[in-house]
This record gives structure tokens, C-alpha cells and sequence, in this order.
């Protein structure tokens, strides 16, 4: 079921706040019956200045972005690749709260697509460790160069999963979000979540 309909993706943003920051690439990957069948990366003009510390992270300049398409332009064709396939990322409810307010704004709907975030099953499995994507890529001698690139995180998210469902099937995560209390509850999550408070 995993491998059936899957979508990895992933965004880079210029920062976390999905209320205010923007969206400045996009990446996916399309799984189906357990094979890439097409990848999706773009660079996003946000219409707004990309901060000098986002840029160190991601090497995405002002430049590279003001003749790209925007999100707006690029939503459509995007839902239409996902379509109602699994949705997977690391640290999901991030990228799924960018995606849900984008959706919401341009084409007046949420996403109701079921997720596994691959850094919630890593939280549950390792919970004394850190759940970064560089690190648990390290964990499972995965190789990510340019981390930060959504398209070099999208890729190593399926090959995390992988390696995560060949240990221990991860249907049991399907739809779950862990949270730390002490940050308390996040604001936004989709409605068909099942939440877990750490």
C-alpha cells in the first residue's frame, strides 16, 4: 500500500512561518507500485525578498528566482501530479501547512491527502537522538549532498523510507504527527491526523 500511490516531496521556504513566508522551490517524486515513475523540481519567484540567512542554507538567491514561475502558476499542475496519492516528507506537517495554505489561498480547498512524515517514525524509533534528515541519512548510509535542495531531500526521504519500512513496516505511522509538549500543540494540522504528544 506504501508504494501503491505515493508522493515524496518537499519545499524550501523563505522561513517558517506558513502564514507570511513563501514558497521558493519545489521538488517531488512519484511513486507507483514501488517505482519512480517521474520527478518534479522547480524554483518559485515568492514575490517577496529571500532573507540573506535562508540564501546561506539553501544557496537560493534573488536572482535565481525573479523570472520563475510562481506558486499560483504551478499549484494547479502540481495537485494534479499528487492527485490523491500518499503524501510522504520529513517533518511533514511543515511542508503539508505550506501546501495547505497555498491550496487554500488559490484554489479555495485543504489537502486531505493521507502522510507519513519520515522524521516522526525516526523521533518514535531513536527518540534520544537527533531526527535531522542529514543525520538519519548518515544513520542508514544514505547519501545527500546539497541538503537543503528539495530535490536532493526528496530523494533521500525515499530512499529514509525505504530503508525505515524494510526494518519495520511503516503503515502503523501512516497519518501520525508527533509533537513536544513543551512547544505545544502545533497551530495548524490536517484533520485526519492522529497526534501524539512527546
Amino acid at each position: 500500500m506504501i508504494y501503491e500511490n505515493t508522493t515524496i516531496f518537499d519545499f524550501e521556504t523563505t522561513g517558517l512561518d506558513p502564514s507570511y513566508d513563501k514558497i521558493i522551490e519545489l521538488a517531488l517524486i512519484r511513486i507507483r507500485n514501488g517505482k519512480v515513475v517521474g520527478t518534479l523540481n522547480y524554483l518559485i519567484n515568492p514575490e517577496t525578498v529571500i532573507p540573506h540567512n535562508i540564501t546561506d542554507i539553501t544557496g537560493i538567491t534573488n536572482d535565481d528566482v525573479c523570472n520563475c514561475p510562481t506558486i499560483k502558476q504551478l499549484l494547479p499542475w502540481m495537485m494534479a501530479i499528487i492527485g490523491d496519492s500518499l503524501l510522504v516528507a520529513h517533518n511533514a506537517l511543515f511542508d503539508l501547512t505550506f501546501l495547505d495554505v497555498a491550496n487554500q489561498k488559490y484554489r479555495g480547498k485543504s489537502v486531505n491527502n493521507s502522510f507519513i512524515d519520515t522524521r516522526a517514525i525516526c523521533i518514535d524509533r531513536f527518540p534520544y537522538e537527533s531526527h535531522r534528515l542529514e543525520l538519519m541519512c548518515n544513520k542508514y548510509q544514505i547519501r545527500l549532498d546539497g541538503a537543503h535542495r528539495a530535490l536532493n531531500d526528496v530523494s533521500a526521504t525515499w530512499e529514509l523510507l525505504q530503508k525505515l519500512d524494510q526494518e519495520k513496516t511503516v503503515e502503523d505511522y501512516l497519518n501520525k504527527i508527533y509533537y513536544f509538549k513543551k512547544h505545544g500543540v502545533p497551530n495548524w494540522m490536517p484533520e485526519h491526523a492522529r497526534i501524539v504528544g512527546l
